[in-house]
């Protein structure tokens, strides 16, 4: 029998333990499944048999409680204080990137041109996830998992697609738990590995250019009920991480901790 108490969980259990533990500590770490990405078999044409590559089971590790729109705003306050200088040292790192498909494509070396372009449309996003017009957010079907009329920090509950046609990600009322993760192990790695991607030069510059971002270390898992996931919490998931063999930066901890408080 589920304890009795005030959640907008779909599961008092797992609410309770979130909230009993969170008053200690807000270190987490988990053991999920990614949901990898469809991609055609090898030897496949288009509309031939896909597999599923890059869905290793992992164990991440991280600080929650961070507030994914303050990272935004934070990520908004670096990539407008970035100056000429800062992409030309980035370009002046010569990173390789692609141009064309398939067969045909060649490397190329990413430009000043392209970090320019890339710089001016991360701005472009992020200004519009901060003022709630991009259409990649989704705050809108979430709202924060609270317990006895108390908001958990970190955590948020799926209440379902605003759009009734749309298939739902999971069940409403699953509990997600959001960070900044600090350290990562493959439990088991997938059938098939994610192929190595031949990226364009603009979306190369933006990778270099999202290493100096906070939201960089943003993740967020679904804790759904009746699915396979392990929840260690507070110094539970410092005795996992350990036994897993995760080496944790103390100073990405120290960053994701500040970050979280900040919240």
């Amino acid at each position: 029998m589920e304890p009795t108490m005030n959640t907008n969980a779909n599961t008092a259990t797992l609410a309770t333990l979130i909230n009993d533990s969170t008053r200690c500590a807000r270190f987490v770490s988990v053991v999920t499944t990614l949901k990898g990405a469809s991609r055609l078999a090898p030897g496949e044409k288009r509309g031939g048999l896909k597999i599923r590559v890059g869905n290793d089971t992992v164990r991440d590790t991280f600080v929650a409680g961070a507030s994914y729109m303050n990272l935004k705003a934070k990520d908004a306050a670096i990539l407008d204080a970035l100056t000429g200088a800062d992409l030309d040292a980035m370009a002046g790192a010569a990173h390789s990137a692609w141009s064309g498909r398939g067969a045909k494509a060649v490397q190329v070396t990413v430009t000043r041109a392209d970090f320019d372009l890339a710089l001016a449309e991360m701005i472009v996003s992020t200004d519009k996830t901060l003022a709630g017009t991009n259409t990649s957010t989704t705050d809108a079907v979430y709202e924060s998992l609270t317990v006895d009329g108390e908001t958990i920090p970190g955590y948020r509950v799926y209440v379902g697609p605003t759009d009734p046609t749309a298939t739902p990600a999971a069940a409403p009322g699953t509990i997600y738990v959001q960070g900044l993760r600090v350290g990562r192990k493959v439990i088991e790695a997938a059938e098939f590995a994610k192929p190595a991607s031949k990226s364009a030069a603009k979306t190369v510059a933006k990778r270099v250019i999202t290493r100096l971002l906070p939201s960089r270390r943003y993740v967020s898992y679904c804790l759904e009920a009746g699915t396979d996931f392990i929840l260690n919490l507070g110094s539970d998931a410092v005795t996992a991480s350990d036994a897993a063999g995760i080496t944790v930066d103390p100073t990405a901890v120290t960053e994701a901790l500040a970050l979280a408080l900040a919240a």
